[in-house]
């Protein structure tokens, strides 16, 4: 395996000495949900309607994921501090103030990380396979050896 091959700009990274950190962008936003079901979980008080309910949880990480792709296809200098001001003024016509408060900590972490989300990338080499098999196998949503039921038998080729 050559090193260059797979990363075109490796030479010009070392040469210089300047290495930066690229974010995962479904990683971030993975956690991102994630932080927000235990934001729920410890505030009984953001349960229900009109507050922190499923789908508002799942509104806000998909804002946040659009707002990453759409930034990173414009190709100007301020894309990163627009992506930043997109993610920290997301959630500012929906919650009272304290669900605010709460909520625009977590934002604030991806919002300083805006300008190694702004490639829009996916590091995980496993999780862009899957992505590319599901296009033509279903992925998750259909499980080969469960077509028979219980009684299916797997079969030596």
């Amino acid at each position: 395996m050559e090193i260059p091959l797979y990363f075109p700009n490796y030479k010009k990274m070392f040469q210089y000495g300047a290495i930066e950190k690229i974010e995962c962008a479904n990683h971030m936003c993975k956690c991102f949900r994630s932080n927000l079901e235990k934001l729920v979980e410890e505030n009984p008080l953001y349960k229900g309607k009109n507050k922190l309910s499923k789908r508002i949880r799942i509104r806000l990480t998909s804002a946040v994921r659009c707002a990453i792709r759409m930034r990173s296809q414009q190709n100007s200098k301020n894309s990163s501090k627009l992506l930043e001001h997109d993610i920290r003024n997301s959630v500012h016509h929906i919650f009272d103030s304290m669900m605010l408060r709460d909520i625009s900590m977590l934002l604030d972490r991806i919002a300083r990380k805006s300008t190694r989300l702004i490639g829009n990338h996916t590091t995980n080499l496993a999780e862009s396979w899957m992505a590319i098999r599901a296009k033509f196998d279903g992925g998750k949503f259909y499980n080969a050896i469960e077509v028979h039921g219980s009684q299916g038998v797997m079969e030596d080729v």
